[in-house]
């Protein structure tokens, strides 16, 4: 796959031109700009007190850390020249953290030592996975405030069971084949049950687009791998070593490039379907452009030992809110609402710990 694939409208998923259908008859149109502006500077203090805070309480403050950086990401994201602003509180999330730890106990112990407990735990953690997700987006959705109104989620148990059984058992009897399928229903179920103002979301996409985004992935990946293989009996033997690393340098070239390639054509393409009343978003993030990011960012953080991750977190803020366009076919007055509870971190906190990936 050449370079200009990768970095063409078509395999980022950008819109390449406006939709017809999506401006209203005789509204005026405006764009709306979304920025970063916080520096590395000023959250490289956060962050450094955050690590020694962490480190002295055995991970307790890991909860006030959290929303420490969040607050400084959200307060210094902007839309329309109005930051957001995070209420998620430390507490609630470090009760989270707290069951999220006993669910990652029961896991290891029967996955590891008491093999009866294992179908057990998969039962619990079927019946739990409909209450994570909702539990998750519904706390991100209200600890997320703009212009004075919370954002919010709403979904029942029962939505998010049939949403995740479906695409489960496709993805089961596929054998992994269907899972773009499953991450299409849940782009769909995130999106259309946010709320802002009273509004929800709409959503467009088509499962077709999934499969071809995790094809060109995965066999990208398939075709750097190969190469890798192909190139082993020509590398030297007289340092295993050094075959090694040569060897392996490679396969984890294919695995940053099929993962950027994937992770840039899904972003625009959930933006780029996705609407929320009067907003039209259109996302142009560039698989070059985010290679060449994560590479440059892994040698700063690297040959600094670590202390370059504020400089590199703040750089990555900073280009993601830079690829994101926003149109407004009226007025932010047509979103009216009132400040929402945020509610129970545990779901969230659960969802981080397993590495779940329910952001909306």
């Amino acid at each position: 796959m050449s370079n200009s694939d990768l970095t063409s409208a078509e395999v980022e998923g950008v819109r390449t031109e406006p939709k017809g259908e999506i401006e209203p008859s005789g509204r005026s149109k405006s764009r709306l700009s979304f920025e970063f502006r916080g520096n590395a500077r000023d959250y490289f203090r956060i962050w450094v007190v955050n690590l020694f805070l962490t480190l002295l309480t055995l991970g307790v403050f890991s909860a006030w850390a959290k929303v420490r950086k969040k607050r400084y990401f959200y307060a210094h994201t902007l839309l329309d020249g109005t930051p957001f602003e995070y209420r998620g509180r430390p507490i609630p999330i470090l009760k989270g953290r707290v069951l999220a730890a006993g669910f990652l106990a029961l896991w290891f112990v029967s996955t590891n030592y008491v093999l009866e407990l294992l179908l057990p735990a998969i039962v619990v953690a079927a019946v739990a996975a409909p209450w994570v997700l909702v539990r998750t987006a519904a706390f991100n959705a209200r600890s997320t405030a703009y212009r004075n109104m919370t954002f919010d989620f709403r979904a029942s148990y029962t939505d998010a069971f049939k949403t995740l059984t479906w695409g489960g058992v496709v993805t089961v009897v596929t054998l992994g084949i269907g899972y773009p399928f499953l991450h299409h229903r849940l782009s769909k179920f995130l999106v259309e049950r946010l709320r802002f103002g009273g509004i929800p979301g709409s959503f467009h996409g088509l499962a077709g687009r999934y499969f071809r985004a995790y094809f060109a992935a995965g066999f990208t990946a398939a075709l750097v791998t190969l190469g890798a293989i192909l190139l082993t009996p020509r590398i030297p033997r007289t340092s295993p070593t050094a075959a090694l690393i040569l060897t392996s340098l490679p396969v984890y070239a294919g695995y940053l490039v099929s993962f950027v390639l994937l992770q840039a054509r899904i972003t625009n393409y959930v933006w780029n379907q996705r609407e929320l009343g009067p907003l039209v978003f259109d996302a142009r993030l560039r698989a070059k452009e985010l290679i060449v990011l994560y590479l440059t960012n892994t040698l700063a953080i690297v040959g600094s030992l670590g202390l370059l991750i504020p400089w590199a977190t703040v750089r990555m803020a900073r280009y993601r809110a830079s690829r994101l366009r926003v149109a407004c076919y009226g007025k932010l007055a047509e979103f009216r609402g009132t400040a929402q509870p945020a509610g129970s971190a545990a779901g969230a906190e659960v969802a981080d710990l397993f590495e779940f990936d329910v952001s909306i």
